[in-house]
């Protein structure tokens, strides 16, 4: 291929074969199973790798599920029909990478309607009642742009801590038995761009302008 180019154009050459950069997505999931609460859990992700300079990270995109399973079992002991609000959740605190991702609360609330005290505490009958499983999931998504911790060989952490809570409402004489456990379930992606090795046409520009700087070398010499 004969090559013919002038220094400005050898220049303006190699500005557009550094400007066609790729973008790409590098995406890591996982769960951590459901458990009793509460419990603390580190997971080791992958880093970003620069491929020698080839690669540039932009940002680090994050998608979370947090989700909470749980029973609860009632007894009224009030001497009159009442209300009885049941209410069950957790608090997953997300850390990633050393940025604080803030916290997921999935929440659930029964209500029942409570007779008079039936005289057995059974979790049953019209004074008492049992209610699971109940499950409430909630979604939480984020993106990450300084993403130097990200970078690099080795592994990033994303922490988690849930902490279940549980309470009833309504009657000032009620027994109550509560269970609670939580999961997530992740996705970390890395958005990033990538710039090709210079083709022909950018070798021959860079030929071109190394050709006729040389040339301006010897006449000056001359």
């Amino acid at each position: 291929m004969r090559c013919s180019v002038s220094i400005v154009g050898a220049i303006v050459g190699l500005v557009g074969v550094a400007g066609s950069a790729q973008a790409g997505l590098m995406t890591q999931t996982g769960t951590i199973p459901l458990r009793v609460t509460d419990w603390n859990e580190t997971i080791m992700l992958d880093q970003f790798d620069l491929a020698d300079g080839q690669r540039a990270l932009v940002s680090v995109g994050w998608t979370v599920a947090a989700t909470v399973i749980g029973s609860v079992e009632i007894e009224s002991l009030d001497a009159d029909t009442t209300m009885i609000g049941a209410n069950l959740g957790a608090t997953l605190s997300l850390d990633l990478g050393g940025h604080d991702l803030g916290d997921v609360e999935p929440m659930i609330t029964q209500n029942f309607m409570a007779t008079p005290f039936d005289g057995v505490i059974d979790f049953a009958g019209t004074s008492g009642a049992t209610f699971g499983p109940l499950i409430q999931d909630v979604i939480a998504s984020g993106t990450i742009f300084d993403a130097t911790n990200f970078i690099g060989s080795g592994l990033v952490p994303l922490q988690v801590g849930a902490i279940g809570a549980a309470w009833a409402s309504g009657s000032g004489n009620v027994i109550t038995s509560f269970t609670t456990e939580a999961r997530l379930t992740y996705e970390i992606v890395y958005q990033f761009t990538e710039v090709p090795a210079p083709g022909p046409v950018a070798l021959c520009a860079l030929a071109g302008a190394t050709a006729l700087s040389s040339r301006r070398r010897v006449r000056a010499a001359e």
